[in-house]
């Protein structure tokens, strides 16, 4: 319960996101959609518990590139969000990552989300695009902050993050309706 009120606390905060017309875009990691979010109690997938999506993302990165040293440090519970990042980012990866890598992060984003409420922030997105709007990633996000691209700043990146929340949210949409019949 106390996750709960928590959640339900950063999503009063104006910061944590924007939207404009048919777009959301988030940047902060008080932002319930945020994989750098930490997840109290932590989340569980592939029976290793970590405090937020992308120590998952990054642990998952290492261990399909078969590097366990990098996976383990990732595993490490004292690792940061950057730590983790800075590991990952040293993992020699191939085509075939990059063509699976999405499934792999909807799986991930699904076990997020399964949280009720954090699964009632998704769905309440309705069918907004989401974009991940950090100036300093073009590939998982759109390569300009929250601030510049609730402007109207032209996008210069991927936004494989928003992508895959999308992605999750459909499946999430789908379960849920599933459920009610």
């Amino acid at each position: 319960m106390v996750h709960a009120q928590i959640v339900r606390k950063r999503f009063r905060n104006r910061h944590s996101h924007s939207e404009v017309g048919d777009a959301l875009y988030y940047g902060s990691v008080f932002c319930p959609l945020s994989e750098d979010f930490p997840i109290q109690g932590g989340m569980t997938y592939d029976g290793v518990t970590m405090n937020t999506a992308k120590h998952h993302f990054c642990y998952q990165l290492a261990k399909y590139s078969n590097d366990m040293a990098a996976a383990a440090a990732i595993a490490n519970y004292y690792t940061t969000v950057s730590m983790a990042c800075r590991i990952a980012s040293r993992v020699r990866f191939d085509e075939r990552w990059e063509r699976e890598c999405v499934d792999k992060l909807v799986e991930i984003t699904m076990v997020k989300f399964a949280d009720p409420t954090l699964r009632d922030f998704l769905l309440a997105t309705g069918d907004k695009t989401i974009y991940r709007a950090v100036r300093h990633n073009r590939t998982n996000g759109i390569g300009v902050n929250e601030y510049f691209a609730s402007r109207g700043a032209k996008h210069r990146g991927g936004n494989c993050f928003g992508r895959v929340l999308m992605l999750a949210r459909k499946r999430l949409r789908a379960d849920r309706d599933a459920d009610r019949v």
